[in-house]
C-alpha cells in the first residue's frame, strides 16, 4: 500500500507514497469516517455538538499536557 521513492534533491531521503491500493483504502476510510460523523451529527443537537467538542478539546489538551510532563 506504500512505496518508497528517492527524493531527487537528496538521495539519502526516501518519500513514502501511497500505491493505487493504498489510495483506494484511503478513500474507503474517508467514506467510513464521514458515515460515522453523519450518524453522530444526526442524533445530536447543535448545542450538544458544541458541548461535545468542548469536552473533547479539554480531554485532548489534558492528554497533551500529560504527555509533555513525561
Amino acid at each position: 500500500m506504500l512505496t518508497r521513492e528517492t527524493v531527487k534533491e537528496d538521495a539519502r531521503l526516501k518519500k513514502l507514497v501511497l500505491t493505487k491500493k493504498g489510495l483506494n483504502q484511503e478513500k474507503k476510510n474517508h467514506y467510513k469516517v464521514a458515515r460515522v460523523e453523519n450518524k453522530i451529527n444526526s442524533c445530536l443537537t447543535s448545542e450538544e455538538m458544541k458541548n461535545l467538542n468542548l469536552i473533547l478539546s479539554k480531554i485532548e489538551n489534558k492528554l497533551k499536557d500529560a504527555k509533555e510532563e513525561k
